[in-house]
């Protein structure tokens, strides 16, 4: 709370003991049309998951050759594609018959990710949506270097400086944020050490 606005924040999880042994009870549908043009970079960072094309908002890479190796894809969230929908269905699929983790391909115009159960050590699916497109995810490094540590997961909103709240007291009027209705999808695959030669950037 200031002197002009309050906001709450509610975080839920699902329990991890039920998520890991039994298939998962969410369901997600998504019916936005919105859709990237090209840009500068023509068609050379897009991706599917089985849709069509589409292309991304940023990639980055944490390429290493003595820890794991790192990518992020970062979308808008449409119907196409979700990586956060398909992390769904792999750990239903898991919870079948065999109870083993299905491979997928995430296609990519950099070249194609082998997404594998003897590659990939974590991935991690943030859609942010509103003020908490605001919030810095945590750096890939920090990802690489923490072991399941839920903390680093955890949203946290930056407190107000002794300015801006000085700021909102000079001015009372609430201000409202007008931010568009975008969903930003961000996902960060983890991948076993080795995994380096099969990322390629041009």
């Amino acid at each position: 709370m200031t002197r002009r606005e309050r906001y709450r924040l509610l975080e839920f999880r699902f329990d991890k003991a039920i998520i890991d042994t039994q298939s998962s009870p969410v369901t997600l549908t998504n019916s936005s049309q919105a859709e990237l043009k090209p840009s500068a970079l023509d068609e050379d960072y897009t991706f599917s998951l089985g849709g069509g094309a589409q292309h991304l908002l940023g990639f980055r890479a944490l390429v290493s050759a003595e820890h794991a190796t790192c990518a992020r894809f970062v979308s808008l969230r449409t119907r196409q594609n979700s990586f956060l929908q398909k992390v769904i269905e792999v750990n239903k699929e898991q919870h079948g018959g065999d109870r083993q983790m299905p491979r997928f391909t995430v296609t990519f115009s950099q070249g194609d990710l082998e997404v594998t159960k003897e590659n990939l050590v974590r991935v991690y699916v943030d859609e942010s949506y509103g003020e908490l497109r605001r919030v810095p995810l945590p750096t890939l490094s920090d990802l690489v270097a923490q072991q399941m540590d839920p903390e680093v997961l955890r949203v946290r909103m930056n407190d107000f400086t002794g300015e801006e709240l000085l700021d909102h007291d000079t001015s009372h009027q609430f201000v409202e944020a007008h931010l568009d209705p975008k969903t930003v999808e961000t996902a960060t695959f983890v991948f076993q050490t080795g995994f380096q030669r099969s990322i390629r950037i041009r």
